[in-house]
């Protein structure tokens, strides 16, 4: 099952589809989470509801960006979105809206470079996590995986995952303590016990992953450059 959304003008459909048996359920085993705080919801222009997860990052020399998929925001450069930092998202909860911008390289088909920042109007005043040192994600055995997708839509789960192989910009991945699934797709796959970015949740099913690798290539150079 691909974790893509598709364009602004179908977003309500993607919508639909993220609630579907289809797409039957988010973080598959796993646990809520609250050791997280820096993981947060994305959250479309016309839609009132998270549809993604992104993730608060130190980029370096002291900059801070919400880091997320590419498909996860609107293609028009510096299109408005708002986040939610929490455990469980409700009606009326506050939001921090920002700018976002997709790798200019991005791929619709390939999924390659599938990332994008979303700058941010105000300092959400949450830690941030940190990108991994080039190359850990080759070593890797397991990540921790954190979203807010269905079918507990709006809530902050994370479960371990467990490395299969790795490619130059993909890391690939099976259930451990659970999985990833439609709605999780920004989200990080973290060093366990750390808060290091060695990926994001892209695509795949919901008992298998394939996963952007942050820690090399052209995606991290992206992150680097962002300001």
């Amino acid at each position: 099952m691909s974790r893509r959304l598709p364009s602004l003008a179908l977003i309500a459909a993607a919508a639909a589809q993220l609630l579907s048996v289809s797409a039957a359920s988010a973080i598959t085993g796993g646990s809520p989470d609250d050791s997280h705080p820096y993981v947060a919801a994305v959250i479309w222009p016309s839609i009132g509801h998270p549809t993604c997860t992104g993730v608060w990052t130190d980029i370096g020399q002291r900059r801070r960006v919400l880091v997320t998929d590419a498909h996860c925001v609107p293609k028009v450069r510096g299109a408005r979105v708002r986040v939610y930092f929490g455990r469980s998202w409700h009606s009326g909860a506050s939001t921090v809206p920002g700018r976002s911008y997709r790798h200019p390289a991005y791929d619709a088909h390939t999924h390659r470079n599938d990332v994008a920042v979303v700058l941010l109007d105000r300092d959400p005043h949450v830690s941030p996590a940190v990108l991994a040192r080039t190359g850990a994600a080759q070593t890797a055995h397991r990540v921790v995986v954190v979203g807010y997708g269905s079918p507990h839509s709006g809530q902050r789960r994370s479960a371990t995952e467990v490395t299969t192989s790795w490619s130059s910009w993909r890391l690939y991945l099976r259930p451990g303590s659970g999985n990833s699934c439609g709605g999780d797709s920004g989200g990080p796959d973290l060093l366990p016990g750390t808060r290091q970015i060695v990926a994001l949740t892209d695509e795949g099913t919901c008992s298998r992953d394939e996963d952007t690798r942050v820690d090399a290539g052209s995606a991290r150079s992206f992150l680097l450059g962002a300001h």
